[in-house]
């Protein structure tokens, strides 16, 4: 892993860490709001629309922004973002604070999705944080072996001229 792919990680989790602090949440209605607007902005698309996968987009996005990276691909769909991290061999089997989590959604060869980011690891236990499973950014802990519908982890790395 490069030092760039680090540093990501760790700013993809501040990112999410200070949304959740913020009080970011659905405001108005379900799947509206100036937070899943702005979440959604960068897609051109506008509330009410599902926002998990453009809150971790977004958490991206500012990431690399900060970092002074290349702009990664912007997601709405949480299985187009998980399709687009296999496709990169960003997939691992450890996961690490910072890393994208996806679930599946209505099976597993569904089209409809779930995703969120990474808080912490242990032993036992992954804690996430993630946009739209409920009305508010928040987190949520599974025991690391029970993680129902789970399709898998990865970790975003970039250098500074392009996706490696």
């Amino acid at each position: 892993m490069t030092l760039w792919g680090v540093n990501l990680s760790k700013s993809i989790l501040s990112v999410a860490k200070a949304e959740m602090r913020s009080g970011a949440r659905e405001i108005g209605g379900n799947n509206r709001g100036p937070f899943v607007a702005k979440y959604l902005k960068p897609s051109g698309l506008r509330p009410p629309q599902p926002w998990c996968a453009a809150f971790a987009s977004w958490c991206v996005l500012e990431s690399t922004e900060k970092l002074g990276l290349k702009r990664l691909p912007y997601f709405v769909s949480a299985r187009e973002m998980f399709n687009w991290a296999k496709a990169a061999g960003f997939l691992t089997q450890e996961p690490k604070p910072g890393n994208l989590v996806f679930f599946a959604r209505g099976g597993l060869f569904s089209w409809k999705g779930h995703c969120g980011i990474v808080a912490s690891v242990s032993s036992n236990k992954i804690t996430t944080i993630e946009g739209n499973r409920t009305s508010r950014v928040q987190t949520f802990t599974y025991g690391r072996t029970s993680i129902p519908m789970l399709l898998g982890f990865a970790g975003i790395i970039c250098d500074g001229a392009d996706v490696l």
